[in-house]
């Protein structure tokens, strides 16, 4: 009974999450981002009691630093290619549309993804899988999961963004991975999704083709990198 709750409470929160409210306001979106919250936390107080999510939050701040190379690679590198490409930035957003469409974007992005596919996913897979299936899988998933959301998209951008959401999956996965801390990635995820602020000051509502491909290549890279730490074994669990 637990399991089925489970899951439907999971589907749930990625409806809510995948699907767009009526005309995508500030407002709107205020009220999306406190409705995943509010149903994340039931669900997390009422069914993951034997998950561990955020209990080792503390010990982010020594993996960051241990990792601050790569950490700061993919989070700036995906701004510079995305300055380039949209340049020049002819729009101005207002310091409201920067804290909620830009700011809270990603925070609530972040967050909510890692939640889902590391702290629920890739912990379930982990009771049954070895490390770099449990990576390769819930990286997988993470990158189909992002489709719906591009449907209108040229099919080329929907390819390439799949593609690079994949690459990335591999990375949180395998940081993941290696240092069972939640708070971790969702912090990584969150400045790598702040990346999106730059489309506030363009006119641009869609990733050019250059810019796309450019961005894969950066994910490809760090997704590498991430896959080189699962041959260390020496972390403890």
């Amino acid at each position: 009974m637990k399991n089925r709750l489970w899951i439907i409470w999971s589907i749930i929160l990625y409806l809510i999450y995948i699907l767009p409210f009526p005309g995508m306001t500030t407002q709107t979106m205020l009220c999306k981002s406190a409705l995943i919250w509010l149903i994340g936390l039931i669900g997390t107080y009422g069914l993951l009691k034997d998950y561990i999510l955020y209990q080792n939050s503390l010990e982010a701040s020594h993996w960051l630093f241990q990792y601050a190379g790569a950490i700061i690679f993919v989070t700036i590198a995906p701004i510079v290619a995305l300055v380039i490409g949209l340049w020049p930035l002819n729009a101005r957003p207002t310091v409201e549309m920067i804290l909620v469409e830009g700011l809270l974007y990603a925070l609530v992005i972040g967050f909510f993804e890692e939640f889902l596919f590391r702290g629920l996913i890739q912990q379930s897979l982990m009771k049954k899988y070895k490390d770099i299936d449990c990576v390769l899988i819930s990286a997988f998933l993470f990158g189909l999961a992002h489709m719906p959301g591009m449907w209108n998209a040229p099919m080329v951008i929907i390819c390439t963004r799949t593609l690079w959401n994949m690459a990335l999956g591999i990375y949180f996965a395998s940081l993941y991975q290696k240092s069972h801390n939640l708070m971790l990635v969702s912090i990584i995820h969150m400045l790598v999704d702040c990346s999106t602020i730059v489309f506030l000051f363009s006119k641009e509502n869609g990733y050019p083709i250059k810019v796309g491909v450019a961005i894969l290549c950066i994910f490809y890279m760090v997704s590498a990198y991430g896959l080189s730490l699962m041959q260390d074994t020496s972390t403890p669990r």
